[in-house]
């Protein structure tokens, strides 16, 4: 009966560890409010107050979980914006800034539709290949599907 105890305080004490937020602050703090408030006015258009807000939020929080989140958020107002330009430099920021982060993955899909609205359809079929050969990639599928679309509309669309 002791050793179950014993196991029981030791599972306790690993849920206790697993719920510590990686960062080593609480999710919900301000800070987190701050980029909730922001990426909120992205989503409803208000692109031109989102960035400055989503810009002072990684000036003053650059290490925070949700700085990545910004970056991304930032380049999807310019997106929104249709500031092309814009756009790709700042999901190419997200991209060197925070490598093999969820937000560097989609920033990669983002600026493979950017090449293809800006018409360098072998740039965005690059683009979605490499996307295609990390299967555990969210938008793995997406990309595949999008290569397929391509490829068969260059084939046999002449």
């Amino acid at each position: 009966m002791a050793d179950h105890k014993h196991y029981l305080s030791i599972l306790l004490l690993m849920l206790m560890i697993v719920s510590i937020p990686a960062c080593g602050k609480p999710r919900g703090g301000q800070a987190s409010r701050e980029f909730d408030a922001a990426r909120l006015l992205v989503t409803q258009g208000k692109y031109a107050e989102a960035i400055p807000k989503l810009q002072a939020f990684q000036q003053k929080h650059p290490n925070h979980t949700d700085a990545s989140r910004a970056q991304f958020f930032i380049a999807k107002a310019y997106l929104g914006m249709d500031d092309l330009i814009s756009a790709r430099s700042a999901f190419e920021s997200v991209i060197q800034t925070y490598p093999g982060s969820l937000e560097a993955h989609k920033s990669e899909y983002k600026l493979a539709l950017i090449d293809l609205w800006e018409g360098r359809s072998d740039e965005a079929v690059a683009r979605f290949r490499s996307l295609a050969e990390h299967p555990n990639g969210p938008l793995a599928p997406e990309a595949k599907a999008m290569l397929h679309y391509l490829e068969s509309t260059s084939d046999g669309g002449e």
